[in-house]
């Protein structure tokens, strides 16, 4: 009887565990977006950030609000920075930084991954259903310090 009980609570636990794992991993929606590298190459490992460019006295910050990371088609959605929930984008100025993720690193020039000097921007309006976002391809001799 009490092994019994030792293996309920066990089970209970790895339970619990999966659970918590599940609401950060299996996150579903979120505003969709495809990642286009150079002419028409699409590219997986990419996490592509999100950040809100907010106007300031004295000129602009951001605060990132989400994520995604591409599938080998280039296609991802964004979530929360938290992982748990889905990020669907509000109205506004967004700019984005890209950061190879995967086995094989590729890197862009240093603009690519500072949201103050992203060229790519997009303002978000109430009836756009899909990010399409363009980078150049990435380069041997780019630096992300570039």
């Amino acid at each position: 009887m009490k092994q019994n009980k030792q293996k309920i609570r066990v089970v209970l636990i790895v339970v619990a565990i999966c659970a918590g794992c599940q609401s950060s991993l299996g996150v579903s929606g979120g505003t969709e977006g495809e990642l286009i590298v150079g002419e028409s190459w699409r590219v997986g490992d990419i996490q592509v950030t999100a950040h809100r460019v907010l106007q300031v006295t004295g000129g602009e910050r951001s605060v990132p609000v989400g994520f995604g990371i591409t599938s080998a088609n280039g296609a991802f959605r964004l979530i929360r920075n938290d992982g748990g929930s889905a990020l669907w984008l509000e109205p506004g100025v967004y700019a984005y930084t890209f950061e190879s993720v995967g086995p094989e690193p590729k890197v862009w020039p240093g603009e690519y991954c500072d949201p103050l000097r992203s060229p790519v921007r997009v303002e978000w309006t109430a009836g756009q259903k899909r990010l399409k976002l363009e980078i150049p391809e990435p380069s041997a001799t780019n630096t992300a310090a570039g």
